[in-house]
Formats: structure tokens, C-alpha cells, sequence
């Protein structure tokens, strides 16, 4: 295996306390994190989707040290692995290497143009403002900065390598769900 993307919609009848009981208190605590509901569902379906494809592997998840990078990325030794999850989409990337994922829902939002100035280097400043569909660009070249910053565990916070090129390796595409909102998935291995 060179690496594996696993993607599961989460569903509103999703049952919390049966995904709750099944997690080892690491990535309990880890999903536990979460402030808002939404964003505590899906990790906890990351975590659990984690922890079923370490059993898979024959590796018991209770006795893994879940471990952080000095952003907080989340790590296990031997096992690299990434979580990404927005709207109804959860995604783990596991790979044989450090990796990075991240996905965004497309929505019909106003244009970014602050944040893209701030954010992208100015060859990505270009394809954004030459773009007819600002929002859909501007979640393109996030998806693809933020799977580029979390492969390499430094936070958003680090605005120096925010304003360089995201690599050309990084691989991004277009996926729905089942009621038909669009996602951009980007990764790094």
C-alpha cells in the first residue's frame, strides 16, 4: 500500500454515544477538542474510521500513543495518517509517508479577496483574481495550501510558508455527496 484515502459522508442520524463508547480515550480526547457539534460528529466518525483501519492491520488502538507536533498535528509512530472533514465529507488519508489532506465545501459565499492576499503567493493571487468563480477557486488553492501545510505539521499560523507556492505534487479533485454539494479533496504524500 503507497496510501489509502478513505471518505464517508456523515449521516444526521449518526449515533454519537455507540461511537463515543468505541473510542480509545486518546482519540476521544482528541475528538472532545471540537467547540461546535458538527465539527464533533465528524471527528468522531474520523477517529472511529481511524480505529477501524488500525484493527484492520492487525494493531490494537488502545495501546497506540496518539502523540502531537508542536502545532498539534496528531501522529502515531509507524503509521502516518491525516483527517480532513467538512459539510457532510470525512476523509482519512493513510500513507507510507508523512501526508496531508484537507477538503472544503463549495459554497456560493462572497469572494475572499482579503484573505487571498494574505494567504496565497502572488502566482496563486493571479489564478484567483483572473477567476470568474472566486469562491470555487479561492477553496481550490485552500484545499491544496492546507493539505501542503498539514503534510508538513506546521499550522496556518505560519504565514511565511502560507505566502510560498503550494508544491505542484499536491493532488486535488472534485467530489459530491449524496445531496449533491460539491467538495474539493487535496493531497500530499
Amino acid at each position: 500500500m503507497d496510501f489509502e484515502i478513505l471518505i464517508k459522508e456523515i449521516k444526521d442520524d449518526i449515533e454519537e454515544e455507540r461511537l463515543e463508547a468505541e473510542l480509545p480515550p486518546s482519540f476521544l480526547m482528541h475528538c472532545n477538542r471540537h467547540t461546535f457539534e458538527e465539527d464533533h460528529k465528524r471527528s468522531l466518525l474520523a477517529w472511529w474510521m481511524l480505529k477501524e483501519e488500525l484493527l484492520k492491520r492487525g494493531i490494537n488502538p488502545y495501546k497506540v500513543e496518539l502523540q502531537y507536533g508542536k502545532e498539534g498535528k496528531p501522529h502515531m509512530e509507524g503509521f502516518p495518517f491525516n483527517i480532513a472533514h467538512s459539510g457532510k465529507m470525512v476523509i482519512l488519508l493513510i500513507s507510507e509517508k508523512e501526508c496531508g489532506v484537507d477538503i472544503e465545501r463549495i459554497a456560493s459565499r462572497p469572494p475572499f479577496d482579503r484573505m487571498a492576499k494574505k494567504v496565497f503567493s502572488p502566482k496563486e493571487n493571479e489564478v484567483y483574481n483572473a477567476s470568474k468563480d472566486k469562491p470555487d477557486t479561492f477553496l481550490y488553492l485552500w484545499s491544496r495550501k492546507e493539505a501542503f501545510m498539514k503534510k508538513s505539521g506546521v499550522g496556518i499560523s505560519d504565514f511565511s510558508l502560507l505566502r510560498e507556492d503550494t508544491p505542484s505534487s499536491v493532488v486535488s479533485k472534485k467530489i459530491q455527496d449524496s445531496l449533491g454539494s460539491s467538495y474539493w479533496l487535496s493531497y500530499l504524500l
